[in-house]
């Protein structure tokens, strides 16, 4: 075994299990290993992240298991930690900690990213995803950096689905501007989702970027619903990157808008 290792004929995923070097080292393969080193183990991280709903490749594992296992290598690691059983999805060939325990479980590394992105997976039920990870946090109150958790989580709390958003809703919170919501839904003559709605004033802010408007579909779709808001009387502002850097402007207009809307110049 120890000659074939060395001229690179097996490959060892962790202590005792090897595989030829010819096998593919995917998901399936680096779940059976981890099986066979703890069946009780529990994936977490970028591997729970796939499993749970990105389904992205990964070419390493990360678990948690409550025995003390040692060392790891570059495609299986453990560490000592016990997921509460209401955050495990446990499928017959292997055990992931739940889409919202994992999506905090990667703030350390990813920041909001991975929590955002599960609020943009989850849309209809956003309310729901974001509370389920506040109990997530619960339990995991003896870990290292939990002000950082906290800290994602409220800035998240109005369920923007990009990093952009978040930074506009940081922007509306730290000026003081209340009464909006994030990704509201609106009935027209189609059905539509404003990044953010002052809902009572009837004022909207658009976020408009080049990677998610890029494509002429799209370019005609998010005409038509500001066409279709508009004429429903509702004000639009258009945001970009560079009006959130230089962030005096876009504070104006809002403000202006708001403060006509609240005098009663807005249409009723």
């Amino acid at each position: 075994m120890d000659r074939e290792l060395a001229a690179g004929r097996l490959i060892s995923l962790y202590s005792g299990v090897l595989i030829p070097a010819g096998k593919p080292i995917d998901l399936s393969t680096l779940v059976t290993a981890a099986r066979l080193v703890d069946p009780d183990a529990v994936v977490i991280g970028e591997g729970a992240r796939s499993l749970g709903w990105a389904g992205n490749p990964v070419t390493s594992l990360r678990l948690a298991s409550k025995r003390r296992l040692r060392g790891g290598t570059e495609y299986l690691s453990f560490t000592e930690r016990s997921v509460p059983l209401d955050f495990v999805i446990d499928r017959e060939e292997v055990r992931f900690t739940s889409p919202e325990y994992t999506a905090v479980d990667l703030v350390p590394t990813h920041g909001a990213g991975a929590v955002i992105e599960l609020l943009r997976e989850a849309r209809d039920r956003g309310d729901a995803c974001l509370s389920m990870m506040w109990q997530a946090l619960a339990t995991m109150r003896r870990r290292p950096g939990i002000a950082q958790l906290r800290h994602v989580l409220r800035e998240c709390e109005r369920r923007p689905w990009s990093e952009a958003e978040r930074e506009l809703h940081n922007l509306l919170r730290s000026n003081g501007f209340d009464g909006w919501e994030g990704n509201y839904r609106i009935q027209l003559e189609d059905t539509w989702v404003l990044d953010v709605a002052f809902e009572e004033e009837q004022v909207g802010l658009e976020f408009d970027s080049r990677q998610f408007h890029s494509d002429s579909a799209s370019f005609e779709r998010d005409r038509l619903k500001v066409n279709q808001l508009q004429d429903a009387e509702w004000k639009i502002f258009l945001v970009t990157s560079a009006m959130l850097a230089e962030e005096k402007q876009l504070l104006g207009w809002i403000s202006r808008a708001l403060g006509r809307a609240r005098t009663g110049k807005r249409r009723k």
